[in-house]
């Protein structure tokens, strides 16, 4: 039975191991062999990026770049919602301009009526959806 599965090694969960010191590790050791000596199963050691040892000036960096990353990000949605609203707004004055014109046929009428209809409708579920979280 490989070692990982043996179930008389011990398993924590997310285990907190102490440093890691070089001159623990035989040369001939792999960290896998030191970590069952210590009582770790290896397959229940999960490592993780620990930024407590970035520079400060990589970290300002970070920071910088995620900031411009984020406001990039919000103008792109900001375009998108504003595109999507003059439209919306354009739709709403040639349908009502077909809607109250005398001269158009009562098929154009109902057309503009419909879209209308649904815009209003898309409207209010937007608003008040399911999907809709209010921060």
């Amino acid at each position: 039975m490989p070692p990982d599965l043996d179930p008389s090694t011990p398993v924590l969960p997310t285990a907190v191991l102490p440093p890691l010191e070089p001159s623990a590790i035989q040369s001939t050791e792999s960290p896998d062999d030191y970590f069952q000596k210590q009582g770790y199963a290896p397959s229940s050691i999960k490592l993780t990026t620990d930024h407590q040892y970035e520079d400060p000036e990589e970290r300002q960096a970070r920071l910088k770049r995620e900031e411009l990353e984020l406001n990039h990000k919000h103008r792109k949605e900001m375009m998108g919602y504003g595109f999507g609203m003059m439209l919306v707004m354009m739709l709403l004055i040639t349908n009502t301009i077909a809607l109250f014109n005398q001269n158009a046929s009562k098929e154009i009428q109902a057309s503009a009526q419909a879209t209308m209809a649904a815009i209003a409708t898309a409207a209010v579920g937007y608003l008040f959806g399911k999907g809709h979280s209010s921060h």
